[in-house]
C-alpha cells in the first residue's frame, strides 16, 4: 500500500531544523530519509517511539539524526482506496550543544 509521509515544523522548530540542514549540508537528505523511513513502513507510528499519554493527542520522543531529541505529533488516515497518509507534526527538537554546534 503507497503511503505517504508529511513532516511539519512548528514555527518555533523551524530555525533549528534550518540549523541542522546547514551543519550536515549534502548529507542532511540522507539523514532526513532515514528520518522518515520508519513512518513509511509502519504506516504510520514506528515501533520503538516512547508515547507520552498525559497530552491530547498523545506525544511520541524519538531519536533524530545527528543526536537529537524530537517531539512528535503523529495522524495517520486512510486518503484514498489504498493510499495512507502520515501527518508527523514535531513540536520540539533539542541537541546537545557539541552534537550541533553553532
Amino acid at each position: 500500500m503507497p503511503t505517504r509521509v508529511r513532516v511539519v515544523a512548528i514555527e518555533s522548530v523551524r530555525p533549528i531544523v534550518k540549523k541542522w540542514t546547514r551543519y550536515y549540508g549534502k548529507e542532511a537528505d540522507t539523514l532526513w530519509a532515514e528520518f522518515i523511513a520508519p513512518f513509511l513502513e509502519a504506516k504510520g507510528i514506528p515501533a520503538g517511539m516512547h508515547e507520552d499519554k498525559t497530552t491530547q493527542p498523545s506525544r511520541y520522543t524519538c531519536d533524530f539524526p545527528g543526536g537529537g531529541q524530537a517531539q512528535l505529533v503523529v495522524r495517520t488516515r486512510k486518503a484514498g482506496f489504498i493510499t495512507w497518509e502520515v501527518d508527523v507534526i514535531m513540536i520540539d527538537l533539542v541537541f546537545s550543544p557539541e552534537s550541533l554546534p553553532d
